[in-house]
């Protein structure tokens, strides 16, 4: 497991040496990669530039359903949230939870009727029934309240006290993991708000950002299916640390081909 996290510190030494950070609307086209690779694992059929040119210029994609320019269009004022958070060192809290839900859910949520009562998924509301994906039933809704305020005071207290990058990139990737795989918390936009939640611990430490890459989905479902049935964290955190040394590795091979003023989006 140490030669995974030494590998990830060699990238990213590697990466922030380039100092890619300063470069034009790096911010921008970060959270551009971020919006359109977590969109598509969700269902979004909005391409790479159909996205950048959404968030950039207003442009709708032609022959695109409202309802997947609409998750964009959400999923990008919920990452401009964070990060505004992030600035603010907010603390972890599950109304905080609740607003990020909010925030991706805004335009594409609704009632949603369920044996607990009638909640709404474009507000932030946890959810009143149980939700089923596959073979994964998730945790009795009546839990949910309680163990969100878990994660939030255990992510508060670690999150100022961690220090190096592994210990951030562990921290995130756990939250992560625990807010999709175990409580489940929303009727739906789960996995874009536990994302969002694992960025948003990366961004109070000014650390890069990781994504999922929507290619590797079938994989990233079956990782947190084992995780999950093993109880073994390390099985997620060697599956996300391949996917950050890989989106790293992308713009360090774009800068190197001489596109400095053109950072990789994830391609």
């Amino acid at each position: 497991m140490q030669k995974q996290w030494d590998d990830l510190q060699r990238i990213q030494d590697q990466y922030q040496q380039l100092l890619l950070q300063k470069s034009l609307n790096y911010e921008l086209y970060n959270q551009i990669t971020v919006i359109h690779h977590s969109s598509s694992i969700e269902g979004s059929t909005l391409s790479l530039e159909d996205t950048e040119l959404l968030i950039t210029e207003n442009l709708k994609p032609k022959n695109k359903p409202q309802i997947e320019i609409d998750m964009v269009s959400d999923h990008y004022q919920a990452i401009l949230f964070i990060t505004e958070e992030a600035m603010k060192k907010r603390p972890i809290t599950p109304k905080f939870i609740q607003e990020i839900g909010k925030k991706v859910m805004t335009n594409t949520g609704g009632i949603i009727n369920q044996m607990g009562g009638s909640y709404q998924s474009g507000e932030g509301d946890f959810r009143l029934g149980t939700v089923v994906t596959g073979s994964v039933m998730y945790m009795d809704y009546k839990k949910v309240p309680s163990k969100v305020k878990e994660l939030c005071d255990y992510v508060n207290v670690k999150i100022n006290q961690i220090k190096t990058a592994q210990e951030v990139h562990a921290l995130a990737f756990e939250a992560h993991f625990n807010l999709v795989a175990l409580i489940h918390p929303f009727g739906d936009g789960n996995g874009r708000s536990s994302r969002l939640l694992m960025n948003y611990i990366q961004l109070y430490h000014n650390q890069p950002l990781s994504i999922v890459f929507k290619e590797d989905k079938a994989e990233y479902i079956q990782v947190l299916r084992e995780t999950r049935t093993t109880e073994d964290i390390s099985v997620f955190y060697k599956f996300m640390i391949q996917q950050h040394i890989k989106f790293l590795q992308n713009q360090i091979d774009a800068y190197h081909a001489g596109l400095k003023d053109d950072l990789i989006l994830g391609k």
